[in-house]
């Protein structure tokens, strides 16, 4: 399994500090915004050419990790409502 945060890093004096492929200045967004358009990885791996096939790989590594964090708050705040009575 790829450890996304092994191949990305923030640096504030790279890109105003996103998060980076390690080696480059290509945010992880900018990866996550062209599969996202429907970009094929040998597209977006032609596109930016510092990228490894890697670096795709840990990038939907990231982007399952904040899923799962983003259903976990979600399931803890709607427990909270529950619980103080609150009504949807």
């Amino acid at each position: 399994m790829i450890v996304w945060h092994e191949l990305f890093a923030s640096n504030p004096n790279i890109c105003d500090g996103e998060l980076c492929a390690i080696g480059t200045r290509i945010p992880i967004t900018v990866i996550l915004d062209s599969l996202a358009e429907g970009s094929s990885k040998e597209e977006i791996l032609r596109s930016f050419p510092t990228l490894l096939p890697t670096h795709i790989e840990a990038a939907l590594a990231y982007a399952a990790e904040l899923r799962d964090l983003l259903v976990q708050m979600t399931k803890k705040s709607c427990a909270r409502r529950l619980t103080h009575g609150a009504s949807y």
